[in-house]
């Protein structure tokens, strides 16, 4: 029988210089990707040591029903001694097991936030002590009680234990040297068919740096919305406006912007904690992924970098627009909590972060809080 996988149209897109190989099967939706970085995600632990992340998925839908398993290759030969099964999930203790290690104490961290949250929104116990069980539940798909079918696709983009846990990623921890080819198979368990699904190289030498936004600018709504002319409407709120990789009105590039789907995971957005002086007309730069390499998490997860202050809560997953139209708004009670008042100047800075869980370059704008209820 010859698999349906087959029929597969593979495309692989050598891109420019800040991105891997990586493969696209576009008439079943499903991609590969391979990038190299620490074994640690964003924060101090783990910073030092170098490791391959694999990850892939379907984009959409499901995968043909006589894939029973993934097999993964490196420079021709297979990574682990048993394939990937398609439709079963990792043990508890085996993802109890993935967070394990100072190198992941920062991912756990913001697992335990996430969990916590969906527990609390949806009115069910959790208890840290035990979040890989709870974990368990919403990524196993005979649990009828908790299984959460977007939440599972939505966490493995952010968090690449949860990828790992559903068998769809991987960490090569013994790379080797030089350039290192891998190559995704569909496996039939049946028939021992096997299908190539996409391939993916990686040069251990090379700096690969994550393509990241191509600007961030704040916005005012009474200038972009005819039907809320008001100025009063923008006053003490703040909107912002960012373009992801190959979304631009001038040159569109089709090939960072399909990169970045797969690439980036979402984005976070930092402050300066104290006003600018009126004469600072440009942010000052800061290397968002540098400072916080050296730093420790709070007890989310986040960063703690000193004079940044992070602005939002959890991951943003926005890729941005290019039109006019705010991407991020941060209203009233967000800004008075955190100490900011109409007038106020601050620095913005943007940093995506990729689907290793480690960031990459920073855009940065200078933000006025609108105080807009003084006469003219």
């Amino acid at each position: 029988m010859m698999m349906t996988v087959r029929n597969i149209l593979q495309i692989l897109l050598l891109l420019v210089a800040c991105w891997p190989v990586y493969s696209y099967a576009a008439d079943n939706q499903l991609y590969f990707v391979a990038r190299q970085a620490p074994a640690g995600s964003i924060t101090a632990p783990g910073q030092s040591s170098q490791v391959v992340y694999l990850r892939w998925d379907p984009v959409e839908g499901q995968l043909p029903p006589d894939v029973d398993a993934f097999r993964l290759l490196r420079n021709g030969g297979p990574v682990t001694q048993a394939d990937f099964p398609v439709r079963q999930i990792m043990s508890v203790s085996e993802i109890d097991a993935l967070y394990k290690g100072e190198e992941q104490l920062r991912r756990k961290l913001e697992v335990i936030t996430r969990l916590n949250e969906l527990a609390a929104a949806s009115g069910a116990a959790f208890s840290a002590a035990n979040f890989a069980s709870y974990l368990h539940g919403l990524l196993d798909p005979t649990d009828t009680d908790n299984y959460n079918a977007y939440w599972a696709f939505l966490g493995s983009r952010t968090d690449i234990n949860i990828a790992r846990a559903r068998y769809r990623a991987w960490i090569d921890t013994t790379p080797g040297t030089g350039t290192v080819e891998y190559e995704l198979q569909a496996v039939n368990n049946t028939t021992g068919a096997t299908a190539t699904l996409g391939r993916a190289r990686v040069d251990l030498n090379a700096s690969n740096s994550l393509l990241g936004a191509t600007n961030l600018v704040q916005v005012l709504n009474s200038d972009t919305r005819c039907d809320r002319p008001e100025d009063a409407k923008d006053h003490y709120t703040v909107a912002l406006n960012w373009n992801s990789p190959g979304e631009s009105t001038e040159s569109p590039n089709i090939s960072d912007r399909i990169a970045a789907q797969f690439y980036i995971s979402g984005l976070d957005l930092y402050r300066s904690s104290e006003n600018l002086d009126p004469d600072i007309a440009t942010a000052p730069p800061r290397d968002i992924a540098s400072l916080a390499a050296t730093a420790i998490s709070d007890s989310r997860g986040n960063p703690q970098i000193a004079g940044l202050e992070n602005v939002n809560l959890s991951l943003v997953v926005d890729p941005g627009s290019t039109n006019d139209e705010p991407t991020w708004l941060e209203a009233r009670d967000l800004l008075k909590r955190a100490g900011l008042k109409p007038g106020d100047r601050r620095a913005y800075y943007r940093v995506p972060r990729d689907f290793t869980g480690n960031y990459g370059p920073t855009v940065a704008t200078i933000v006025e809080v609108p105080s807009m209820t003084r006469p003219p």
